[in-house]
């Protein structure tokens, strides 16, 4: 029959279609020589391709002002950092 899915075949919700089109953000905040070595073209070409974006985040610049992100990859210590990942929770209570 024309129209009607196969028993097999679950109809696709609102929520099943914004989860197959919503984009993933990670924020990273690596030292260089972590950066380095994590950082990789083939890592960026495969987050990319599984729709989830790598984004470089800017130490100079409050993280508040540069996501939202889904989650803070970070090799970073001190006081003002932990008081930007705090921020930015709080505007993102499900981030990671």
């Amino acid at each position: 029959m024309i129209g009607l899915s196969s028993p097999t075949t679950k109809p696709k919700t609102l929520e099943t279609i914004e989860m197959t089109t919503k984009r993933f953000s990670i924020g990273y905040a690596l030292l260089l020589k972590k950066q380095k070595s994590f950082i990789q073209d083939s890592l960026v070409n495969l987050t990319k391709s599984r729709g989830i974006a790598l984004v470089k985040i800017d130490t100079e610049k409050p993280l508040v002002d540069q996501g939202p992100f889904d989650c803070v990859l970070h090799k970073l210590y001190g006081e003002e950092w932990r008081k930007q990942l705090q921020d930015h929770s709080i505007l993102n209570p499900n981030a990671l």
